[in-house]
Order: structure tokens, then C-alpha cells, then sequence
């Protein structure tokens, strides 16, 4: 499959946010109304005038819309991507917290966030999916990073300790996947990523999604072979 359209299908949301900001002042919704007084007290609008210009104007509407990151857009994407490898099944997308989210620990055990032992500032952060392939359990971590940056920078520490931690997982029939896709994820990136990835089983991955199947394909010969 071809890669993923980041960049329209992220436009398309933007797109449809912008629609729906007239709706949204209309039921009162409570973060919109939040953005409009922000602006208000920002540049010293009044609240009616503000929401009657939005009402005229669909490219001024369009600066309140949400923004598509904090919606989980990439996030999505990579799923419905996942979703369509055949190899995959049994696909979750995984809570992001709670004490259900799981994590692999320092200590490279896969454990719930609700668990009653101390997690560690080593712990890696929550899973995002989880999915089945031949006979192995498969974890990932997904990061869409464009551009470089203090917080980009900690997204890229973010899946490197998560393979780091797996070094340590003792389940064979467990495989990690720290999928990693934008800008920002150039060759040097990648080549560090996986450098930390474990060649013997469990074995452990750094890959784009669109690379994600030849990956399964590997784990999928790990399985034939140890039958002969």
C-alpha cells in the first residue's frame, strides 16, 4: 500500500472543524465559547461582535476551528492504515490513560497503568495499539513528528526508551513496533531507533507505517522457521 496522505487527510479534518465552528457557538459548546472569550480579552473584542463576524465570515470562522493534532489525527490515520495489512488482526486502539493504558516498564514487563506498584520516570509512555500476527502479540507506539524541535525531540526519546525497555521483555511470542512517521523521522533518526531494536526474539521494530507489513512479514518467517 502507498503510504499515507498525511498532509490531505489532515487538511480534510481542519476543513470540516471549520465547518462545524457555527454549530458549535450555536449549542454553547463550552470550548469554543472558551476560544472566543480568550480572543476577546486577547485583542479587546466584544463577545457578540465576534461571534457575529464568524457568523458572515468563513475564513474567520476558520481560526477557531479545533485543531486535528489535539484530535488524534495521526494517530487515526496510522490505524485505519494498520487496520488494512492483512497479516494484522485483532487490531485496539489503546487508552491513552487510566489504569487500563499499559506500558513497558524499566524493567521491560508489559503492565497497566492502574497497577498498584510505583511506575518509574524510565517506564516508557502508553501503548497505542495492540494487534495479533501468526502467533505473536504485537505492541506499538505510534510518534507523527514534522518538524524538529524541544518537544519533537522528546517524542523521539519517547519511542527510544520504549525499545530500550523491550531489550528486557522475556516473552518470545511478544513483538514491539515503534512506528515513527513525518518530517522529522529522517534516515539518522531512524538509524538510531534501530540500533536499539532487538534482532533475536522477542524482536522489536523502528519503522514508518507503510513498512510496518514487510516487518510482519519477518516475525511471520520467525514462526516458520522455528518448525523446522
Amino acid at each position: 500500500m502507498s503510504p499515507p496522505d498525511w498532509e490531505n487527510e489532515s487538511l480534510k479534518l481542519w476543513c470540516k472543524n471549520a465547518a462545524e465552528v457555527p454549530r458549535e457557538i450555536a449549542a454553547g459548546d463550552g470550548g469554543m465559547m472558551q476560544k472566543i472569550a480568550t480572543y476577546c480579552m486577547r485583542f479587546g473584542f466584544e463577545t457578540k461582535k465576534v461571534i457575529a463576524k464568524i457568523s458572515g465570515d468563513a475564513m474567520f470562522a476558520a481560526h477557531f476551528a479545533k485543531d486535528p493534532a489535539k484530535q488524534g489525527i495521526h494517530e487515526l490515520i496510522a490505524a485505519e492504515y494498520l487496520r488494512k495489512i492483512s497479516m494484522i488482526g485483532d487490531f485496539e486502539i489503546l487508552p491513552k490513560g487510566g489504569k487500563n493504558a499499559l506500558f513497558i516498564d524499566a524493567s521491560g514487563g508489559l503492565r497497566k497503568r492502574g497497577d498498584k506498584s510505583a511506575t518509574s520516570a524510565q517506564d516508557s509512555k502508553s501503548l497505542d495499539f495492540f494487534w495479533r500476527t501468526a502467533e505473536f502479540v504485537c505492541y506499538a507506539s505510534h510518534k507523527y513528528t514534522k518538524e524538529s524541535g524541544g518537544a519533537q525531540d522528546h517524542q523521539f526519546r519517547d519511542q527510544k526508551r520504549f525499545l530500550e525497555n523491550f531489550q528486557k521483555h522475556e516473552n518470545r511470542r511478544a513483538a514491539c513496533f515503534a512506528i515513527c512517521d513525518g518530517a522529522y523521522y529522517a534516515a539518522d533518526k531512524m538509524d538510531e531507533l534501530r540500533a536499539a531494536t532487538r534482532k533475536t526474539p522477542p524482536l522489536s521494530f523502528a519503522a514508518n507505517v507503510e513498512d510496518v507489513a514487510g516487518k510482519l512479514q519477518e516475525l511471520a518467517a520467525l514462526k516458520d522457521n522455528s518448525r523446522r
